[in-house]
């Protein structure tokens, strides 16, 4: 898959803790927030994002860029 991305984008990859199965069982029965979380969840396809699954069932999304997000409960929150 590596071979496909190009090289300016490779050098950004991140690492991605969490499986997106892991993150599809949070999800079930909300298909609102299913469809959010599915936005960046293309990012993290990319690799142009990290995710991980807090101890709190939230979910944290590190861009490679630097911004960093919570999806939480009651929605989105912007850390950095």
């Amino acid at each position: 898959m590596l071979g496909a991305i190009d090289p300016d984008i490779r050098s950004r990859l991140c690492a991605t803790p969490a499986s997106l199965g892991v993150v599809v069982e949070l999800l079930q029965g909300d298909p609102v927030k299913a469809l959010v979380v599915g936005y960046f969840a293309r990012f993290v396809a990319e690799g142009t994002a990290a995710w991980d699954v807090l101890g709190n069932g939230d979910i944290e999304i590190r861009f490679c860029t630097g911004e960093t997000y919570v999806l939480a409960e009651a929605g989105v929150l912007r850390l950095s």
